[in-house]
């Protein structure tokens, strides 16, 4: 984390933040969500992530045991929208490591 937070005092001149705040995917209950777990970040730059997608979807937390639950959880889902309708290729899961 320090990296990044020190990265613009590593360059003479300082280099130029550039915050990339606008999401295309998400929408803004997902972003509003993110906003808060930023928000409690000691150490973070200040960013207010946005889309102009909205949604009456709520975001669901779901919690796993370990990652071999969340992996199942995440096939089951997969499956289970494919049985109502939803083709496999109309899917996808995002993920970040």
């Amino acid at each position: 984390m320090r990296n990044i937070l020190d990265f613009p005092d590593a360059f003479n001149p300082l280099a130029a933040i550039v915050i990339l705040d606008r999401n295309y995917r998400s929408t803004q209950r997902i972003l509003s969500a993110a906003n808060a777990v930023i928000e409690l970040a000691q150490e973070r730059f200040t960013k207010n992530l946005w889309t102009e997608r909205q949604s009456d979807a709520k975001p669901l937390l779901v919690t796993m045991g370990d990652e071999a639950d969340q992996a199942r959880y995440v096939v089951h889902k997969v499956l289970e929208a494919r049985e109502g309708g939803t083709a496999l290729k109309s899917q996808a899961v995002l993920f970040q490591t």
